[in-house]
């Protein structure tokens, strides 16, 4: 078992490794959670690029960067280092509920897939976030106990602190706490308070600064911007036209309300449009090609893609019953259809299809059908741009492009 576990995290951290050295410089939100680890370093503060107290990015990841130096090639490493690690914490993931060679499979698809690979080169919080999420659901006790509860509510408020967006799945393991056994309530209270114990310092520091208690003022920009996207279908652009430029006028709070309002307003107002974006932020969501983290932009992800309908098969033949892990993913698309569709917002959840996708895999591994799937994965990953451009071609035939 030692070996197993460290030949798949030496694989893991090598492959990271080859896309981390050397390192690429900070761009766009890599640049600013750079700038704004650099300020908490020199005890400058946690502020925007005008000098002003800021609530717009989480507070976590920065002060992770900033705990490394902040140093670019020392923070790569270090996020090769967690990305191996998730490896091994998908495989204890997958043990919960597969046997054999199962669960090392799961790990094995995490530890060779290259986005996630690039990812770790990357000063984003992909990776801290699903170390933190992983740990998380781990701490969910199989045993029933209400002992654990504190411990994961406490991993589910730090992983709010990296990426707002967790609140969903943080409500879903809360939904399973209550479901456990006796005492349901106590398990529940458990995993709230220590949900509040994370979260309390930055909504105190909000509070105090910014005149609200909020997690992020990020959330009202990156609505709107999904209900008006450039050229009506480009996500993962924040906007920047006037009803932005005045709302900001107001303050990041205000601002961040007074787009909220407008963003509803929007989807209220053009139902057919706000239908046709919720499947463009699904087939973000969800389609086997990275427009985010590998260079190119628009790579096709071919370990993503082996697996996927294996994870679906999984899900299809599974009998009904409340597991986490398919309410997971049901709640992921449904907030990405009405919030945002992106790669970089499944990214960290990746690790819950490769454990849907290991039973299978492990029942199949010597049917050569899946060795020739495999294989038609690889090819079309050498492709280039054909995937990217079929994919468009299929949306812009169906009306959604």
């Amino acid at each position: 078992m030692r070996r197993r576990s460290a030949g798949l995290f030496l694989l893991a951290l090598a492959f990271r490794l080859f896309f981390a050295l050397p390192p690429a410089s900070p761009e766009a939100d890599a640049a600013d959670h750079l700038r704004l680890a650099q300020g908490l370093r020199s005890g400058d503060g946690y502020l925007d690029t005008a000098g002003h107290p800021t609530g717009f990015r989480p507070p976590l990841y920065p002060l992770f960067l900033a705990l490394t130096g902040p140093d670019v090639p020392v923070a790569v490493i270090a996020q090769s280092v967690l990305g191996a690690a998730n490896c091994l914490l998908t495989v204890a993931l997958a043990s919960r509920w597969l046997a054999g060679p199962a669960p090392w499979l799961a790990g094995l698809l995490l530890a060779i897939d290259p986005v996630h690979a690039a990812a770790s080169s990357r000063l984003l919080s992909e990776v801290l976030y699903q170390t933190l999420f992983l740990l998380s659901l781990l701490a969910l006790d199989p045993r029933r106990s209400p002992r654990r509860a504190p411990v994961s509510g406490l991993l589910s408020g730090l992983s709010l602190l990296v990426r707002t967006a967790a609140l969903p799945v943080l409500l879903v393991m809360l939904a399973a706490w209550v479901r456990r056994e006796a005492p349901r309530l106590k398990a529940a209270l458990l995993f709230l308070a220590g949900a509040a114990l994370a979260v309390s310092p930055w909504l105190l520091r909000n509070a105090v600064v910014l005149g609200a208690p909020v997690l992020s003022t990020q959330g009202g920009i990156t609505l709107y911007s999904s209900y008006r996207p450039p050229e009506g279908k480009i996500f993962g652009v924040l906007v920047a036209d006037d009803e932005v430029r005045n709302a900001q006028a107001g303050g990041e709070v205000a601002a961040d309300r007074q787009l909220t309002r407008a963003a509803v307003r929007l989807a209220a107002a053009h139902p057919w449009r706000t239908l046709r974006l919720a499947v463009l932020k699904v087939a973000f969501l969800w389609i086997p090609i990275d427009w985010e983290i590998r260079q190119p932009p628009g790579s096709l992800s071919p370990v993503y893609l082996f697996a996927l309908p294996l994870a679906i098969w999984s899900l299809a033949t599974r009998r009904r019953q409340f597991h986490p892990v398919p309410l997971l993913l049901v709640v992921l698309t449904l907030f990405s259809a009405v919030v945002y569709g992106s790669p970089r917002l499944r990214l960290p959840y990746d690790p819950l299809v490769y454990v849907l996708a290991a039973g299978p895999l492990a029942a199949s591994l010597r049917r050569p059908l899946s060795w020739l799937w495999a294989a038609v994965c690889l090819a079309l990953a050498l492709t280039g741009d054909l995937p990217r451009l079929a994919a468009r071609a299929v949306a812009r035939a169906l009306g959604w492009w």
